[in-house]
């Protein structure tokens, strides 16, 4: 049974905690989650034009940062990749795919199982130890798909960041490839993207030089391996760049590959752009999206997503400059960079996170991020960075929200929440395009039941209407 008090902090499974004044963010990693069997069926769904569910492990309850991954091929095959936790000892990563446009999907297939590396690292005189996640990413081309993931090493000595593809629609995978060369790299924080030219662009944070950096890759279009890494972003001297931020990346149609990630510059904790031409021999320095903004001593799990249309580029990200978590959107014109930011979706009182762009193909940009209508908790504590338990007392509720920025516009539209439900914590939200022009959305969900990986298709109409020409 479930008392009240555990099912607030099942809800509140790693929600970033707001302090006034001196801000730090907290991820709750370490309580006794509910026991729950998951179901043997891997495609539960609701009823017609509800949410599709994928049960997860009882492992998986307590982790706040794996996310689902989407991606839709150039035959309109959908593809859903989730990592989940089977024992104390492995992880693994799964693949469903949908043939008939996200109607039902087929059952999901293991793609490979992976021991679990624990990274350990000494932060203001505390050892800390984490279990460095898979954090699986799909991506498609037209007639080939690309999986990726982080996977411990046969003697637990270390972290790989891999890629392998298909070219039969995911019923098999090839010998998966390293995209780094550096036999210290711990790759964790990951991104990967491919462009339409064939060139393919990674990154991830690693430790090699005793405080995390941004490290990049690249594949051209005619390339078999990734090219030797290099340092996209180096942060601070002494603390290098905010150490647990997923980094994003993002390939232009003439190639030009662009990496965000959260630097540290004079105690601000504000995304950074770095930028590779093609033909380039590095990236070029950093270039930051706003100016010094958020003063910060912590890291809030939670990073950027970036699309181009046209010239004209998008980011999305958090922060707590107002005291509060909040998603905030800035665009600009490619070739100048300067941008014009605002908040995504203007609220007084919950908290945002983990924002997601796309790109369609009429041109209109989509976002999704998660938000509660509960005000932000407060507690009394120093601001440093955390990764234990929180009590948390009060606020019930999360949903993952969806707005259009549509081409040639100004702003994100009107919000619609994706399946609004109470007393759930849905969080980590990935986002994906249809061949029919509909918005593909998957995420991680709590409830009483356990933990699962929800999916649904949510129609362009519903989201942005047209108005009728007299």
């Amino acid at each position: 049974m479930i008392t009240n008090g555990s099912w607030m902090k099942l809800l509140f499974l790693g929600v970033p905690v707001i302090l006034g004044g001196s801000l730090g963010l907290y991820l709750a990693t370490d309580f006794d989650g509910p026991t729950f069997i998951p179901s043997s069926c891997c495609n539960q769904s609701e009823p017609k034009g509800g949410s599709k569910s994928f049960p997860l492990e009882q492992y998986d309850v307590k982790d706040t940062q794996e996310r689902p991954s989407l991606a839709v091929d150039g035959k309109g095959r959908i593809y859903l990749a989730w990592a989940s936790q089977t024992s104390d000892s492995d992880k693994k990563l799964l693949l469903a795919t949908s043939d008939n446009q996200g109607e039902s999907f087929n059952a999901a297939k293991e793609v490979i199982k992976s021991g679990i590396f624990k990274a350990v690292s000494q932060m203001k005189g505390k050892t800390i130890s984490r279990d460095v996640r898979m954090t699986p990413h799909v991506i498609a081309g037209n007639d080939e798909i690309f999986l990726a993931w982080t996977e411990a090493l046969p003697d637990l000595s270390g972290v790989r960041m891999v890629v392998s593809s298909s070219k039969d629609g995911g019923e098999s995978f090839g010998t998966p490839a390293p995209v780094h060369h550096g036999e210290n790299a711990r790759a964790a924080f990951t991104s990967i993207s491919l462009g339409q030219d064939g060139t393919m662009v990674s990154s991830w944070l690693d430790n090699r030089d005793k405080k995390q950096k941004t490290f990049a890759s690249v594949k051209g279009p005619a390339k078999t391996e990734f090219s030797i890494e290099e340092t996209a972003g180096a942060g601070d001297p002494d603390k290098g760049v905010c150490p647990c931020c997923p980094t994003s990346t993002l390939v232009a149609l003439d190639g030009t590959v662009y990496v965000a990630f959260r630097n540290i510059q004079d105690g601000y904790r504000d995304f950074y752009i770095s930028r590779r031409k093609p033909g380039a021999a590095s990236f070029e320095t950093p270039i930051p999206v706003i100016s010094p903004t958020w003063k910060f001593d912590g890291c809030p799990h939670d990073g950027a997503s970036m699309v181009l249309a046209g010239d004209t580029f998008h980011i999305t990200w958090m922060d707590a400059r107002s005291g509060s978590q909040r998603c905030y959107h800035a665009y600009a014109n490619r070739n100048e960079m300067k941008f014009t930011a605002t908040e995504l979706h203007p609220i007084t009182q919950g908290s945002q996170g983990n924002a997601k762009l796309v790109l369609d193909a009429r041109g209109d940009v989509h976002a999704v991020w998660e938000e509660s209508k509960e005000a932000a908790l407060v507690v009394d504590a120093g601001a440093e960075h955390k990764h234990g338990a929180q009590d948390f007392s009060a606020g019930v509720g999360r949903n993952i929200m969806v707005a259009t920025f549509e081409k040639d516009g100004k702003k994100f539209g009107s919000v619609k929440a994706v399946d609004e439900k109470s007393a759930v914590f849905q969080t980590r939200p990935a986002i994906a395009i249809a061949q029919d022009g509909d918005l593909l959305i998957a995420w991680n969900e709590l409830s009483e039941a356990g933990k699962a990986i929800k999916f649904k298709k949510v129609k362009y109409g519903a989201i942005v209407v047209k108005e009728s020409k007299p």
